[in-house]
């Protein structure tokens, strides 16, 4: 066995030690959502239950939004980018500074074909379906990425840009945490909505007219009574309406710590990749433990 100072010895413990470690989060965060994926069955956006949910669809703009990528204005659902520079050193050595990143959080659309579903992407785990990568000699582009994957690495200049985009009509599969508006419509109280109705028909004389039924100019008790009915009449409706029309969804981050995911992939394939990523974490987790029990073995402290 050989010897080393304790401050080595702690060194290459800790460092194999978290190593380690790492490995053992790799793999349990990606089989998790390999299998959260695996197990959790697609939902049509109508007949989705409240609570965290899968879906599958096509993404759109919402009317009246429009996002557009800022380095190359491209009109997409999602983007995000970063702008690096290229310095050179004293020593001679370059490295790479960010100018500029910025990342999009507007809302945009899913759609299946029982309906549509706002997705809001803060906090997602996201996988795009455009990447672009390029090179130019100033810090705003004032050029399109080439076309091709090789013309994007040939470019050159001390600029980078890198770009990520889901753009509409792509393909969508999103796990999250699903509410629709139209529960906390139902969730108000009849008579709230009642009173709320009469309060709007009081401040619009027309709509009291048609409930004056002796003609007198004024509202009397039993008119009164009369008119209260056909509010909650009125309201009852309204419900009955909301119920069967459209609702108004959100999907977003849950908030119980549990993956938000948006992605371009297929679900079949985002599980695989999972699963990958939780093969190489075992790797990881196996190379830091045996560096961990061969140094400790090794070495002692002198």
């Amino acid at each position: 066995m050989y010897t080393t100072t304790t401050f080595v010895f702690w060194f290459y413990t800790l460092l194999f030690t978290a190593l380690t470690l790492y490995g053992l989060k790799l793999i349990h965060k990606n089989l998790r959502q390999a299998r959260l994926i695996e197990d959790t069955p697609t939902s049509k956006i109508r007949s989705a239950a409240q609570g965290y949910v899968e879906l599958d669809g096509w993404g759109e703009q919402l009317p009246g939004n429009t996002i557009v990528s800022p380095l190359t204005g491209t009109s997409c659902l999602w983007f995000s980018y970063e702008v690096m520079q290229r310095i050179k050193r004293d020593d001679d050595s370059t490295s790479w500074i960010t100018l500029n990143s910025g990342t999009s959080a507007d809302l945009f659309l899913i759609k299946d074909d029982s309906g549509e579903c706002a997705v809001d992407p803060n906090g997602a785990t996201i996988t795009p379906s455009v990447f672009h990568l390029w090179y130019g000699e100033t810090a705003k582009p004032h050029f399109r990425p080439p076309t091709t994957f090789f013309g994007q690495l040939l470019s050159a200049g001390p600029y980078c840009y890198r770009e990520y985009l889901i753009k509409p009509l792509d393909k969508l599969y999103i796990l999250g945490e699903f509410r629709s508006e139209v529960d906390s419509q139902a969730a108000t109280e009849l008579s709230d909505e009642v009173d709320h109705t009469l309060h709007t028909w009081k401040n619009d004389p027309k709509s009291l007219t048609l409930f004056d039924a002796n003609g007198d100019g004024m509202i009397d008790h039993e008119e009164w009574q009369e008119t209260h009915r056909a509010a909650e009449r009125y309201v009852r409706a309204e419900r009955r309406e909301r119920l069967i029309s459209p609702d108004t969804h959100l999907i977003h981050l849950p908030e119980d710590n549990r993956p938000f995911i948006i992605s371009t992939q297929p679900q079949t394939d985002l599980s695989q990749s999972y699963r990958l990523s939780s093969t190489w974490g075992f790797i990881v987790f196996l190379t830091g433990f045996y560096l961990l029990g061969k140094f400790v073995t090794t070495y002692s402290i002198g």
